[in-house]
């Protein structure tokens, strides 16, 4: 009996180690970030909400995009371009650059171009095969490594699926339906900013500040009694908000 015992005792240990094992097999092993050539963290992994494995376009926390553009932008250094590595595990997988608009550098690499570039998101970053085009692109496209995509989908930041899309636009129309009649342009300009086009201080067209391909037509009531159509004030009144409408990016 003894012995039956201790076989059972030995076999439910094992079925343990075993489920323990599975366990730790399915948790993310590695995190997903962004490091300069000496390893430095650039953009750590807790600062990226989630990864558009479709179109290479990270979504980052509030203000992480705004602090690393600050960081970059000082001096000359992104018109030259300005490495980086993304890793896995703090394990290179591929090299790329920073740059700007402004340069006249081509970059063979991925490439984020900080200023400028593709329209994204306040919050967003696009890595591009190429600099200024696709054409500049050399060898074979790196942002689709597997190691990459286990990582982030591991982690629970993969959004790739038709549904992931779907919560996406379902989440920030609630934030854009936040602002109604009564909300002042101060509170206003938090979830959108200002587009080009013709309007003055009692009609202006915003676009979404995490996709500026989301629009909305806004009238305002003026905080004091002057009819000077050109000195915006940040307590005006939205007297009118149009529903939320998609167009393309509009240039001054």
């Amino acid at each position: 009996m003894a012995r039956i015992n201790s076989l059972l005792v030995g076999a439910i240990a094992l079925l343990a180690a075993l489920l323990l094992a599975k366990s730790q097999a399915a948790e993310p092993a590695f995190d997903v970030d962004f490091r300069d050539p000496g390893g430095t963290v650039i953009i750590a992994a807790d600062q990226i909400q989630f990864y558009d494995w479709a179109s290479h376009t990270l979504n980052l926390v509030p203000a992480a995009r705004a602090k690393l553009a600050t960081s970059l932008l000082k001096g000359t250094r992104l018109v030259a371009g300005v490495p980086f590595s993304m890793c896995v595990g703090g394990k290179p997988i591929y090299d790329g650059v920073f740059t700007t608009s402004a340069s006249s550098k081509s970059q063979p690499s991925p490439t984020i171009v900080m200023a400028g570039g593709i329209a994204t998101g306040e919050n967003q970053l696009h890595i591009q095969l190429g600099y200024p085009t696709e054409k500049f692109f050399q060898g074979k496209d790196p942002r689709a490594d597997s190691r990459i995509e286990d990582a982030l989908r591991a982690a629970g930041k993969l959004a790739n699926s038709h549904q992931d899309h779907i919560r996406w636009v379902a989440g920030n129309l609630l934030e854009m339906q936040t602002i109604k009649q009564g909300n002042t342009r101060k509170e206003l300009i938090k979830v959108f900013a200002e587009e080009g086009g013709l309007s003055n201080r009692f009609q202006r067209r915003y676009a979404y500040r995490d996709c500026p391909y989301f629009k909305v037509d806004v009238k305002f009531n003026a905080a004091d009694a002057s009819k000077d159509d050109t000195k915006e004030h940040p307590q005006d009144k939205v007297s009118q908000i149009s529903t939320p409408f998609l167009e393309w990016p509009i240039a001054d």
